[in-house]
């Protein structure tokens, strides 16, 4: 019998005839909050609430209306990640305008190509005005006023003095106004624009937010740009409609650095996520070059897979990469939909988890049947798209567009309430449903879509998949996962197709590339039973792809039969090797990771040359090349070097001079790791710090030590007797984890020790990895230097500093001519002891220095680059507290405090909050037996907010209050 799903009709939380405007309008008046955040292309992120997200946009709508615009006016919006890549557009849409969002030129795309491709797409979306950014703005012009019709204006956003709000009442939309355009992705065709109503935007943002749970209270985080389907809906519509909280980043920032989407899900504790199948792919070969990077996916509850057609094999290596970071292998949904249907037509999600269906290959390549496998035999593995939205008809059709039963594949057409109209400039869709251009089957109430109707290879009168074909080479090894793609070519001799595979690789060594080669037709040949007519191994980035992140299978033959099939064999670029030069090897990768028509120019550039405007690299071939030289070079490249893109890569000299300063850094380390370098023996090294020198002379045999930097240098020895301890405070100015280890080994080593407790205060900054190691200032302490490893205390020395580098900070305390600042230390006890003040251990507040957000832009700059815990500085961090414990002496951790305001900041604009998690883990799993008390603010500890000298230092009432918590053990909970 013929199958059709589908979704009952169920009460609509919007009304049916609701409009955009009549929603926002709604959200503005409920209680709770949400919000937009935005990271800049200088790394921070920026914040607007829900109110203030939507006065932007109409501040946009106020200039619309201001440059004369008529009602329902085209609006092209050209504008890379920002603000108002998303305000300029919701403000079209509430001022009764109809914006489209049009992808801008990739660093690699030519301006003539763009040119070409742009203009057709804003004649035939009507466009009206177009906003854009400055580099932009010359083109645009000149090819949409070369049209020779009218001329478009095109305005330079970047520059606009946007007026007051408009009134979010001056405009009510009906529910059958045109809403936005949407083109649609172009996979296998030319691009099309359709419209999409009021009505229909409302009705399937809240059916799709109806079948996730969607919510105020859930985060999306995003990289997907505007312009795609995926991205527009997910990003613009369902925050905008539905209040959930975004956090977007650049996409060329996540081609560039895949991982900082899960740094960012880990920071701000991300809820959904929405991507396409390669992109999963690309994160699991970049999670592999990461060791420990301590990311938290536990509250992640949806990562939708969409967009193109989605594999179980994807999935299943997905949940392996990311499951120890806490990701449940229930939080992987899909998606399956269209342009023309807005987003969805079938979606998984924690009611409707993907299916895997193991089906008999040889029934479904040759008879088109989904037969369920026998247990053990091979199988072909489909992974389901999910159950229909609400209202929402799937059917199967064969040839005859008939309807076909359960588990045979046809072509899937959908029915949906949501459908749009028709494509602009003709192309009406009739009865309500599209015919997709999809194949797939319907089984137990789930969709399978198992490919392009118009991509399928024939073979002999055989039908072959691409996408099959595609997954068995993605599994040979020296093949980029992701970077494959199996088409068709007519061969007029044999009167049917033949089998061409592309696959992209970085092997280099013929012999190799022979054996990539061989395993790929092996690949094919065992398991889908048809062999490789040609197998071309592509440089990386060769590929094309679709604007939406689609193989372009169309393209891509076109672009093989232009460029490779008519080449020589002789016309191969040249391998990278060795023995070269390092110029000339350095040419030779850039040349291995570009298609071959640019051999010649690379040869040609010079060192002054500009690689990033040169036109040969975009963001993803920047990302191999980056990979080809670590091959060729044998290098580690720094990751924290690596986002310095527009110095390091800028010109070919100095990429050049880079890699001349890594080479000479790993040969010294080689040289350093091959000398014995044991810690020196205890007591060895002069002291001649202050506090050392103070800790010496003292009389008293001290049991307690307080290691911090200058947030702990408070903690007194008053209260420290109160509860039976004698107490020396060894805490010095901007201390980190080789402070700590050189104060103890100075301790330890003076032989008059009588320690049964040490407390170490840790501030989260000083663990960064993105402040140089060994820090500059290190080697003005000849004692610290001699606690170090062998690497470490060789850079010190070779600094030529000798100054005692704690003398030095004292001195500097001693200048410090501001009445509250003025103090000294009590040679007894190490204690800071205020000589002009009344404020020594009393709640009153007599000043704060100054306020909490004059330390934001500090702070800022100080978790600039903090992307990981310092691996060298956990090191010593658990050497202090080996040397504790091998002693019997009882070691408690805890995080120093700073005032309230200055932690909400860096939780919301640093990434403080994501590495504060990865020290927890840190001692979870490193030092399961030694406590990390939480103090970092004083409500945590039952201090006073208000009793800070400033925002990173408390005062001696918060101190005591601090100490007694830390000395009580029944209070450590």
């Amino acid at each position: 019998m013929p199958s059709t799903i589908l979704a009952p009709a169920m009460a609509h939380k919007a009304d049916a005839d609701e409009t955009i405007d009549a929603v926002v309008r709604r959200n503005l008046e409920r209680a709770g909050s949400s919000e937009l955040r935005v990271k800049t292309y200088s790394g921070v992120y920026v914040k607007l609430g829900y109110a203030e997200y939507v006065a932007r946009a109409l501040r946009w709508t106020a200039y619309y209306r201001g440059a004369g615009l008529r009602p329902a006016a085209r609006v092209a919006i050209i504008l890379p990640h920002s603000f108002d890549a998303y305000a300029a557009y919701l403000g079209a849409t509430l001022g009764g305008y109809v914006p489209v969002h049009m992808h801008f030129p990739s660093p690699r795309l030519s301006r003539s190509a763009y040119a070409r491709a742009v203009g057709p797409m804003a004649k035939e979306a009507g466009v009206e005005i177009v906003m854009t950014y400055s580099d932009l703005v010359p083109l645009l012009r000149g090819c949409l006023s070369a049209r020779g019709e009218r001329s478009v204006p095109v305005v330079e956003a970047g520059t606009l003095a946007l007026p007051d709000p408009a009134s979010l009442d001056d405009h009510r939309a009906e529910p059958s106004d045109v809403a936005f355009l949407q083109l649609s992705s172009g996979t296998t065709g030319a691009r099309k624009a359709v419209a999409v109503r009021q009505r229909a935007i409302v009705r399937h943002v809240a059916a799709y937010a109806r079948r996730l749970s969607i919510t105020a209270a859930d985060r999306i985080v995003s990289w997907l740009p505007l312009y795609h389907d995926l991205g527009l809906v997910t990003s613009l519509w369902i925050p905008a409609l539905e209040r959930a909280s975004l956090v977007a980043m650049s996409p060329f920032e996540w081609v560039r650095n895949p991982t900082s989407l899960l740094q960012a899900i880990s920071r701000f504790r991300g809820t959904l996520c929405w991507m396409p199948n390669f992109a999963f792919m690309h994160l699991c070969k970049a999670a592999r070059l990461l060791k420990d990077p301590g990311w938290d996916l536990s509250t992640i509850r949806g990562l939708v897979n969409g967009a193109e057609p989605v594999l179980e094999s994807t999935r299943r290596r997905f949940v392996e990469a990311f499951a120890p970071y806490g990701l449940e292998p229930e939080a992987l949904w899909t998606i399956y939909g269209m342009a023309e249907v807005i987003l969805a037509a079938t979606s998984g999600d924690a009611g409707h988890p993907p299916r895997a269906d193991a089906v008999d290959p040889r029934a479904f390549a040759e008879e088109g049947r989904a037969v369920p496998g026998a247990p053990g035999a091979a199988a072909r593995v489909n992974l389901s798209s999910g159950a229909p939205l609400d209202e929402v008809a799937i059917e199967v059709v064969g040839p005859d567009g008939r309807a076909l039963p359960e588990r045979r594949v046809g072509e899937i057409v959908i029915r949906s309430p949501y459908l749009v109209d028709g494509y602009l400039g003709g192309g009406a869709f009739e009865g309500g449903a599209i015919a997709s251009g999809d194949l797939g089957y319907l089984a137990d109430g789930h969709l399978f879509v198992t490919g392009r109707k118009k991509d399928v290879i024939i073979l002999a009168g055989r039908n072959v998949l691409p996408e099959d074909i595609e997954s068995l080479v993605n599994d040979v090894d020296g093949v980029i996962a992701g970077r494959v793609a199996a088409l068709g070519v007519d061969d007029d001799d044999l009167g049917t197709e033949r089998l061409l595979v592309i696959a992209e690789t970085r092997v280099s060594s013929p012999a190799e590339r022979e054996r990539v080669r061989a395993e790929i037709d092996a690949a094919v040949r065992g398991s889908a039973e048809v062999g490789a007519g040609a197998v071309f191994l592509a440089p990386p980035g060769w590929l094309l792809k679709s604007p939406s992140g689609k193989l372009a299978r169309r393209a891509n033959l076109e672009k093989y039969l232009r460029e490779i099939a008519p080449r020589p064999a002789g016309g191969a670029i040249a391998e990278p090797g060795a023995g070269d030069a390092p110029e000339a090897r350095l040419r030779r990768v850039i040349a291995s990771v570009l298609p071959a028509h640019h051999a010649a120019r690379v040869e040609r550039l010079t060192l002054d040359e500009k690689l990033l405007e040169s036109g040969l690299f975009d963001s993803l071939s920047l990302v191999h090349l980056m990979v080809a030289i670590e091959r060729a070079f044998g290098l580690d490249l720094p990751e924290h070097e690596l986002l310095d893109v527009d110095h390091n890569f800028d010109r070919l000299g100095h990429l050049l001079a880079w890699l001349g300063r890594l080479a000479a850094d790993r040969a010294t380390s080689r040289a350093e790791a091959s000398a014995p370098s044991p810690l020196p023996q205890e007591g060895v090294v002069t002291v001649r710090s202050f506090k050392a020198e103070a800790y010496l002379g003292s009389s008293r045999r001290h049991d307690l030590l307080i290691l911090g930097s200058s947030r702990s240098m408070n903690l007194g020895s008053r209260v420290a007797a109160e509860l039976g301890y004698r107490s020396f405070n060894f805490s010095v100015n901007r201390a980190r984890a080789e402070d700590y280890h050189a104060a103890l080994h100075r301790v330890l080593g003076a032989g008059k020790a009588e320690l049964r407790r040490v407390l170490v205060g840790i501030d989260v900054d000083s663990l960064s990895n993105a402040t140089p190691f060994p820090d500059p200032a290190l080697a003005e302490c000849a004692e610290l230097r001699g606690c170090l490893d062998a690497r470490d205390r060789r850079a010190c020395e070779e600094s030529g500093r000798s100054p005692d580098r704690f003398e030095h900070l004292l001195r500097r305390q001693r200048r410090e001519s501001e009445a509250h600042r003025v103090f000294t230390y009590d040679p007894e006890s190490g204690d800071q002891i205020f000589l002009n003040s009344n404020i020594h251990h009393t709640r009153q507040r007599t000043f704060m220095s100054r306020s909490p957000e004059s330390y934001f832009n500090t702070l800022s700059l100080q978790l600039a680059g903090f992307t990981a815990l310092h691996r060298p500085r956990l090191r010593y961090l658990r050497r202090v507290v080996s040397l504790c414990r091998a002693r019997g002496i009882e070691v408690t951790c805890f995080l120093n405090p700073m005032h309230p305001r200055l932690v909400e900041f860096a939780v919301e604009h640093t990434t403080y909050a994501a590495r504060r998690r990865e020290l927890e883990a840190f001692f979870a799993r490193r030092l399961p037996e030694t406590p990390l008390v939480d103090c970092s603010v004083p409500s945590r500890f039952g201090g006073d907010d208000d009793d800070f000298e400033d925002a990173g230092h408390i005062m001696p009432y918060n101190a005591d209050v601090l100490l007694r918590r830390l000395l009580r053990p029944s209070r450590l909970d």
